[in-house]
């Protein structure tokens, strides 16, 4: 005779941050999985209250690694959720030292200050000399477990080559957000003729609103926009109005959605405004357009690593305000 065992349940609804901890414990204990899984989001969604409770540092290791990861936890600073690793680890260092890297490589340290990345590291020199004077061992394993100093290592290097920045993603540079958001950026204001320089972001959690964000350093119609390594790049176009293109200009721009902040990158070879830009492997390309001579049919590409257009092969016939697209790895325009 076979016996069909049901895997026993528990009503999620009935988790709080006072029995969640319990809850694990037997979900773990009882390999109920699903169960597991509720306790995780439970975790990340209440992780302040169960920090003000005292009961984070309780938590398993699954569970505050799961919320650590999770780009759903907002409200903190990553120094902060650096902080609280720490606590947890230092709760019971005898046997979490081990997890140190398991949930450092979670915090995202390029998102860090360099002034925090230096107390960082100053904070583990400083508890590393008091060792002998009854530190826990486990309290310094940012200098001394070496996959967590290279956590360090790489998030002063991201920050030492903000031109390279796209091209250097890893999920510790990606910001703590599970939406998406549309943005519109300069233009003219018809009734003033007046080119804008404005970054506006659509809030649709916010009731569906309209929020400023940093404006460009300069106004801007007729540009060309492009995404790439999660960063807006803002390239060529005017700065003042005028229809027939001859006050194009050949500056470009990168916004950073992290930091609300801007960088200027290197210039086109040639001024160019309504031409189209796409972006395309890893490059941009900035196709086509009109300046003061006239209409044009040079294609430039923006190289990352090394922070400069240069020239690629021509369009067969001059083009402007045409439109282009990118699909199947080929860039059309029409």
């Amino acid at each position: 005779m076979t016996r069909v065992f049901k895997q026993a349940t528990f009503p999620t609804w009935q988790i709080t941050i006072e029995n969640c901890v319990e809850v694990e414990r037997i979900a773990r204990d009882l390999l109920l999985e699903d169960v597991q899984k509720h306790v995780h989001t439970f975790v990340c969604e209440n992780f302040s209250g169960l920090m003000q409770s005292g009961r984070l540092l309780q938590l398993s290791e699954a569970s505050i690694t799961y919320a650590l990861s999770s780009d759903s936890l907002k409200g903190f600073s990553e120094m902060e959720l650096y902080r609280i690793a720490r606590s947890w680890l230092s709760h019971k260092p005898a046997e979490r030292r081990s997890a140190a890297y398991s949930l450092m490589r979670h915090i995202r340290f390029p998102l860090m200050t360099p002034a925090e990345l230096l107390q960082i590291s100053q904070e583990d020199q400083t508890e590393e000399g008091a060792g002998s004077k009854g530190k826990e061992e486990g309290e310094t394993f940012m200098r001394s477990d070496t996959a967590c100093v290279n956590l360090l290592l790489e998030a002063s290097n991201y920050q030492m080559l903000p031109f390279l920045q796209p091209a250097l993603q890893t999920e510790r540079t990606r910001i703590r957000s599970d939406c998406t958001h549309l943005v519109v950026l300069g233009g003219v204001m018809r009734q003033q003729l007046v080119v804008s320089k404005e970054l506006k972001l659509y809030d649709e959690e916010d009731g569906g609103t309209w929020r400023s964000l940093q404006p460009m350093e300069v106004p801007r119609y007729q540009h060309g926009v492009a995404l790439l390594g999660d960063f807006l790049y803002i390239v060529g176009g005017q700065s003042t109005y005028d229809t027939k293109g001859k006050t194009a200009v050949d500056s470009a721009y990168r916004y950073d959605p992290r930091f609300d902040r801007w960088l200027q990158v290197a210039s086109l070879n040639e001024k160019r405004t309504f031409f189209h830009l796409s972006a395309l492997k890893g490059k941009l390309y900035a196709v086509g357009g009109r300046n003061a001579t006239g209409e044009i049919d040079s294609v430039e590409c923006y190289n990352l690593n090394k922070n400069e257009w240069t020239f690629v092969a021509p369009m067969n016939e001059p083009h402007y305000g045409h439109a282009g697209t990118v699909h199947g790895g080929l860039m059309y325009v029409s």
